[in-house]
């Protein structure tokens, strides 16, 4: 028994042999600020690209890339060894990492979203025109719920349009807008 053990010992211990991977380049052709610019450039693609634009493929992700490798004056193989060394040193490359994440959303914090507010409006007054293009008699749907942004954005839009609203008067669309 003590023999299978010992035997069983030795060939795990053997076979746990750490073999270091010999194709990790000793530098990168990448300085550390030209990666993160590259990793940067990625990362906004390819949310573009997948942020509901079917214009665009994922391929065309890479030709951006390539793109801005050529402007750098390297090669996406320079890209590969560049991905390879700081890959084998996982410090350098979370510090990377977080430093992009923090520019992003630095980035992102910058974005004006009173468009992105807009647009939310105008899908709802698209909504309330598609169902009620002309408020012509008192039938309005009464299970039509508006939340109270709505329908503050709904009084003002039609404060600014009472052409639109048919046979009401404002005052009268107001009041029906604002019953519980």
């Amino acid at each position: 028994m003590k023999q299978i053990l010992f035997f069983s010992f030795c060939i795990l211990m053997f076979s746990c042999i750490r073999d270091d991977p010999k194709n990790i380049p000793s530098s990168s052709p990448l300085a550390i600020q030209e990666f993160k610019e590259i990793l940067e450039e990625l990362y906004l693609v390819d949310a573009f690209v997948s942020n509901k634009n079917q214009q665009y493929h994922r391929d065309s992700a890479f030709l951006f890339i390539n793109n801005k490798l050529q402007r750098m004056g390297k090669t996406g193989n320079d890209l590969n060894q560049a991905i390879s060394y700081y890959t084998s040193k996982p410090t350098i490359l979370d510090s990377i990492i977080q430093e992009i994440r923090d520019s992003l959303e630095l980035k992102f914090l910058e974005i004006s979203h009173d468009q992105m507010e807009d647009l939310d409006s105008i899908e709802m007054f698209n909504h309330v025109l598609k169902n009620y293009p002309y408020i012509k008699s008192h039938n309005v749907n009464k299970n039509f719920i508006f939340n109270s942004s709505s329908k503050d954005s709904i009084i003002d839009y039609f404060s600014r349009n009472q052409d639109k609203l048919g046979d009401y008067t404002f005052d009268e669309f107001r009041d029906m807008i604002n019953k519980p």
